[in-house]
């Protein structure tokens, strides 16, 4: 599913899916703006009292640590997306067994807007407002979904097409077309998949030879999906060494 990227902040500002949503948020929120890279959520504070927060423009992600000290991507999450609300959803003590895996550091990839709101409003409108609890169980199970197909992937896929697919999955529409974002840059993308910087560069190198993307001022413009497509069934048919 690719998102129009036509809409101006000042618009999306007002972009809600549902009246109780946005009800939620210009009764109980807080307009925030995050600067790029800002933390939200940090594993080592797992205990720490959080707010909710509702994005109404930009990307985030959702990572780990690795123990080599490098961050790794478990997936991102775009406009529309309510974040944060896992561990309030959680039994009491889920997060405390001695076993229980870190609470993932959620990141500002791009500059957000957000609005912030206290977990006992979000909750309050989850008991009371059945299309807002139908609409964050369907977010819950889209990102289950790709977070195991991510994870499918990565054990799986050839690096080719790994990186096809991670392209088309992340691109939007543009003045140009079919675009990828300037923040997936090869460094982004090797985090998200556990390659090689290198590997990924000369991988996109060769797409780019091949004229299957080219440069823009908006980030990669894919000129033929439909082969990018073909790329990932066929990843032998691709060389790039």
């Amino acid at each position: 599913m690719h998102a129009t990227d036509s809409t101006s902040t000042k618009n999306r500002k007002q972009l809600f899916p549902l009246e109780g949503l946005k009800q939620l948020c210009l009764n109980h929120g807080t307009l925030l703006k995050l600067k790029k890279n800002s933390v939200l959520f940090d594993e080592r504070d797992m205990a720490k009292t959080n707010y909710i927060y509702y994005l109404v423009d930009g990307i985030c992600s959702v990572s780990g640590i690795s123990s080599t000290g490098k961050e790794q991507i478990f997936l991102y999450q775009k406009s529309g997306e309510i974040i944060g609300h896992v561990p309030h959803l959680l039994p009491g003590d889920a997060m405390s067994h001695p076993f229980a895996y870190r609470r993932p550091t959620i990141l500002t990839k791009t500059n957000c807007l957000f609005y912030q709101i206290l977990p006992e409003h979000f909750l309050e409108c989850l008991h009371t407002n059945s299309e807002v609890s139908i609409y964050l169980n369907q977010q819950m199970a889209h990102n289950y979904s790709m977070a195991l197909a991510h994870l499918k992937q990565m054990q799986e896929d050839s690096v080719v097409s790994s990186v096809c697919r991670v392209l088309l999955q992340v691109s939007v529409l543009s003045k140009e077309g079919l675009t990828v974002p300037k923040l997936f840059t090869y460094g982004e993308i090797s985090r998200f998949l556990g390659v090689h910087e290198v590997t990924v560069s000369k991988i996109i190198g060769r797409l780019k030879q091949e004229s299957l993307i080219t440069r823009t001022p908006s980030g990669l413009f894919i000129t033929d999906n439909a082969e990018l497509e073909h790329i990932i069934r066929h990843p032998e048919t691709f060389k790039y060494k």
